[in-house]
């Protein structure tokens, strides 16, 4: 149920989510999630049992911290009181892919 040490690598490569970088945020922090075998926290899919969902949903309350020390201070509001990474990166696309498709758009 431990999450897997080689994160720690993956989270170097994640840059702090700030206002102007989602896409390239995203993209590292699904690494991790990958790493972690929590890709479900993007997708919202998670075919299994009772006893791996359990050990999941375990995983995902610890994945918070990792979202929540690449978030940049400013923005870390949106998720601080959150327990769920899944619910953290909900938070987070529903705020910043607006917001970038919209500095994209501008430019």
């Amino acid at each position: 149920m431990s999450i897997p040490s080689s994160i720690s690598a993956i989270l170097t490569a994640v840059p702090i989510l700030d206002g102007s970088n989602w896409f390239n945020w995203m993209k590292p922090m699904k690494m991790v999630f990958l790493t972690a075998g929590l890709i479900g926290i993007t997708s919202g899919m998670k075919l299994m049992g009772v006893k791996e969902l359990a050990e999941w949903m375990a995983k995902d309350m610890q994945m918070i911290a990792y979202i929540f020390a690449k978030v940049s201070p400013e923005f870390r509001y949106l998720i601080k009181d959150l327990e769920s990474a899944e619910a953290a990166w909900k938070a987070l696309k529903e705020k910043f892919e607006k917001l970038t498709m919209g500095s994209q758009m501008v430019a």
